[in-house]
Order: structure tokens, then C-alpha cells, then sequence
């Protein structure tokens, strides 16, 4: 290992990392840059992902069949560079809630990129800010260290502001592929998010991810691998940048996970749709909605109590 990869890893990991807990060389004040960054990734990865959809000939099968083996690539990169351990246990309990993962995965993936093939990209984020609310609530049911009543209401505020901010004339804007994104993500993601903290104890966040994509790669390749021939430089060009993006993201997630649990992660990302917004407003030029504005301030507002008071 290099002097640069040996930095690299001791500033984002410390110098060892046992069961989840890290030590790590600054003040610990400084792990909600892990999220907002890693949010600020994701959202400008999701932003490019609907440009790619808008495309002529491209369909979320594309997307998944093409993209999917990219990212695939770049988190081995990621792999490469930090070198964790591949499998630092082999038991039992942990491979089996692996593959409950896995499949919650793939499943999560196909029902969220058909769905952004068909709606707004603002629209959808709201979506997935209903999967915020379970998971709050699962995980400050199911892991004590997760208990932190300023941590829990501000992360029910934080998606109910957005919520709210997207409750037009007494219903939600909806196309019909969304359905199945949302109810799914309602039940699936609390789920998710109680696995991945479990496994992160255990896991470097690059190797979960690696061993994880590595089977939801080959499923995509095998559901979709003939999307290649509609292969383009354009398109090429954006799907590396978008996983680029998102392997970011998906690493300072893990890591967050780690370092500050999954309520505080769950807050933290939920300026991410947000971000998402404001960014479809200006690029993708869809419609200007003022209540979103407000519950941009009450996200803000959220985050910083959190971070005063814990």
C-alpha cells in the first residue's frame, strides 16, 4: 500500500477498524460531511441519470444493463485502493443476511429506474423520502444505540417537511410505474437499512458493496446485457460519470452508517432530494413548487439541531 492509500485510508477509516468501531485521527464532529457530501454526490448522480433516461432509445433497461457493469468497475477500483478484507467473516448469519440484501437490491434498483423512466425526477425523490419514515422508526425500535429522541424527531421533521412540500390539492402526483417503487420502498427499506447495520459492523463499506454489486451486476448483464448494443460515446460518457458519482456517494454512506448510525444518516441524506430538486429546476427545468423552498429550510433547520445537540 502506497504512502497516498495508506492517507487516504487512515483519514476515512483510521488506523484500524474492529466489529464497527472505528478510531479515527480528527474530531468526530467532522462525520456530517460523510452524508452531506455523499448526498450531494448521489443527488447530482440521480440528476444525470434522468438526463441518460431522456435520451432517445434509452429505457431504464439500458440504464441498468450498461450502467450497472460500469459502477460495478468503479467500486472494484474503490476496492483496489483501500484493500480491505474481501470476507472478514464467513458465517453463517451474516452471508444469509447478505443475500436478503442482495435481493432487496436488485429489486429496489429495477422498480426505482423504471419508475424514473416514466416521472419527474422531483416527483420520485418524494417517493423516496417515504422510506425515510420507516426506517427511523424500525431502527430506534431495533438498536438501542439508535435511541436518540433529538436524532428521531428531527429526522421525522426533516421528511415530513418534504413530504408535505410535495402534497399537492389533497393527493401526490403519481405515475403508475412509481406505485410499485413506493410501496415497495416502504417495506423493503427499513429492512435494508437494519442489514447494512449489521454487515457495516463487520464489512468495510467498500467490500459489502463490491461483494453485493458483484451479484446485481451479473443479474442485470443477465435481465439486460443486450441493452449494449445501444451503446453510444454520449451515453458512455454520462453513465461513467453518473456511477463515478454514485460509488462516491454509496461509500461516504457506508461510512456514515458506521460512524454515526442509521437515524443521523437518514437525516443527514434527507437534504439530498432537496438538492435533487433545485438542481431539476435548473437543468432539467422542471416546475418551480415554493413549498419545497420552506421545506428545504425545515431540512436545514433539522440538521442543525441534530448536530448541536448530540
Amino acid at each position: 500500500m502506497n504512502s497516498v492509500t495508506k492517507f487516504i485510508t487512515s483519514l476515512c477509516f483510521g488506523n484500524r477498524c474492529e466489529f464497527g468501531t472505528i478510531q479515527t485521527q480528527y474530531n468526530k464532529r467532522m462525520h456530517f460531511l460523510f452524508p452531506l457530501v455523499g448526498s450531494i454526490s448521489q443527488g447530482t448522480s440521480f440528476v444525470i441519470d434522468k438526463t441518460i433516461l431522456s435520451m432517445r432509445r434509452v429505457s431504464f433497461r439500458t440504464h441498468i444493463g450498461i450502467g450497472f457493469p460500469i459502477f460495478w468497475l468503479m467500486m472494484l477500483g474503490a476496492f483496489f485502493i483501500f484493500r480491505p478484507p474481501l470476507f472478514p467473516s464467513t458465517d453463517i448469519y451474516y452471508l444469509g443476511l447478505m443475500a436478503i440484501g442482495i435481493v432487496l437490491s436488485l429489486v429496489t434498483n429495477i422498480f426505482y429506474y423504471r419508475a424514473l423512466d416514466a416521472d419527474e425526477l422531483s416527483d420520485l425523490e418524494i417517493v423516496d423520502l417515504f422510506r425515510s419514515i420507516p426506517i427511523i422508526v424500525v431502527s430506534s425500535i431495533l438498536f438501542a444505540d439508535e435511541r436518540n429522541p433529538i436524532l428521531f424527531a428531527a429526522g421525522l421533521a426533516a421528511s415530513l417537511a418534504i413530504i408535505w412540500s410535495h402534497w399537492q390539492r389533497g393527493h401526490f402526483s403519481m405515475q403508475k410505474r412509481t406505485v410499485p417503487f413506493l410501496l415497495w420502498g416502504i417495506m423493503a427499506a427499513p429492512v435494508s437499512a437494519a442489514i447494512a447495520k449489521v454487515l457495516l459492523a463487520v464489512w468495510h463499506p467498500v467490500a459489502l458493496f463490491l461483494i453485493q454489486d458483484s451479484v446485481v451486476t451479473f443479474c442485470a448483464l443477465y435481465l439486460y446485457g443486450r441493452e449494449f448494443k445501444k451503446i453510444t460515446p454520449k451515453l458512455l460518457g454520462l453513465l461513467v460519470l453518473s456511477s463515478a458519482l454514485s460509488v462516491g456517494g454509496w461509500i461516504l454512506f457506508g461510512l456514515s452508517y458506521q460512524q454515526l448510525g442509521v437515524v443521523h444518516t437518514t437525516l443527514l441524506f434527507s437534504i439530498q432530494p432537496l438538492i435533487v430538486y433545485f438542481a431539476s429546476l435548473i437543468i432539467l427545468k422542471e416546475r418551480h413548487h415554493p413549498k419545497k423552498t420552506v421545506a428545504f429550510l425545515v431540512v436545514l433547520a433539522a440538521i442543525l439541531v441534530a448536530e448541536f445537540y448530540r
